[in-house]
């Protein structure tokens, strides 16, 4: 009798189970955030506009994405609190942990933020920006008459503004202008 009952109980939860995934409703997918999207020609035209004039457009300069996305500054919380959960914390140390390993941390980190948070093929606008400081900068409280060549990083928004980005303070600034106030001169951007 239980040969005859196993198979027939076997099918009957078989059958029933089809049933269920079959009618159960399936879920919505996420809704695609609404972006705005720069391809790479379009990428270096915005960056020349504001951080580096001279920025060319070739292969050893980039950008190394063929399509961007700007951040919703309603999004930088978010990106922040990644970045903050996921980096090294690691304390400087000249040479080894320096300046531009910050950068670099946050550029990947950012990116993976947008590949996780946005599930579609643009790279977040954010770059490296190799810099030549000369004066109080701003992004380090108390420090006065800088005179040294620093990596910082930039990122741009959908309201059309981007941003100078300290990772060693996470303070951020606006950009107005490829020399902000006599201080910081970008010198190039890695995106």
């Amino acid at each position: 009798m239980t040969k005859i009952l196993r198979p027939l109980i076997f099918a009957l939860v078989c059958f029933w189970l089809a049933a269920r995934i079959s009618i159960s409703p399936h879920p919505e997918p996420a809704p695609l955030p609404a972006l705005h999207l720069f391809g790479y020609r379009d990428t270096v035209e915005d960056i020349r506009k504001l951080l580096w004039p001279g920025m060319p457009l070739n292969l050893t300069s980039g950008p190394e994405d063929a399509v961007y996305g700007a951040l919703d500054p309603g999004d930088l919380p978010a990106l922040f609190a990644y970045w903050k959960a996921h980096r090294e914390s690691l304390s400087f140390l000249a040479e080894a942990w320096d300046c531009d390993d910050f950068a670099r941390e946050f550029l990947l980190l950012s990116r993976a933020w947008g590949a996780h948070e946005w599930a579609i093929p643009a790279a977040v606008m954010v770059g490296a920006a190799y810099v030549h400081l000369n004066g109080d900068y701003p992004l380090f409280p108390g420090s006065t008459d800088v005179r040294a060549n620093h990596v910082l990083n930039v990122l741009r928004c959908s309201d059309g503004n981007w941003y100078f980005f300290e990772p060693q303070t996470s303070l951020m600034i606006p950009i107005e202008a490829p020399l902000y106030e006599g201080v910081i001169e970008v010198l190039k951007i890695q995106i």
